[in-house]
C-alpha cells in the first residue's frame, strides 16, 4: 500500500522536472523561424509525458496536427534539434515571441499539468 501512495505522488510531481514554458518558448524562437507557416496553420507548444513538443495545427478544414516534434526530451532532460527552418534574423521573431509570452499563454500552461490536443 505504501508503494502505491509513493508511486502516485511521484507521478503527480513528474511534470516539475520540465523547463518552464517561458524557457521553452524563448529557446524555440531564438533558434527557429515560423515564416514558412501557411495562413491556416498555427504553432502550439504542448507539454506531454514525453516532454515539450512543438506542434503545427492545420485549421484549413477540420483541425489536424500536421507536425509534432519533441523539442525538450524528458527522458534525457535536453533540448533536441527539430525539423523547423533555422532562424536567420534575430529580430524576425520578436512579435511571435511577445505573443507566446503574454500572460494568458503562460497562465494556460501553468494551470494544466499536460497539454490537450485540438
Amino acid at each position: 500500500m505504501l508503494f502505491a501512495i509513493i508511486g502516485c505522488k511521484s507521478n503527480k510531481l513528474e511534470y516539475l522536472v520540465y523547463p518552464d514554458y517561458d524557457v521553452v518558448v524563448t529557446k524555440f524562437f531564438s533558434e527557429y523561424s515560423t515564416n514558412d507557416l501557411k495562413k491556416a496553420e498555427q504553432l502550439k507548444f504542448a507539454k506531454k509525458p514525453t516532454g515539450w513538443h512543438v506542434i503545427i495545427i492545420d485549421y484549413s478544414s477540420t483541425p489536424k496536427i500536421t507536425k509534432d516534434e519533441l523539442f525538450w526530451d524528458k527522458k534525457n532532460e535536453t533540448f533536441n534539434k527539430i525539423n523547423f527552418q533555422s532562424l536567420v534574423n534575430q529580430l524576425e521573431n520578436q512579435e511571435q515571441l511577445s505573443f507566446y509570452l503574454n500572460d494568458f499563454q503562460k497562465k494556460f500552461y501553468r494551470i494544466l499539468q499536460f497539454s490537450i490536443s485540438p
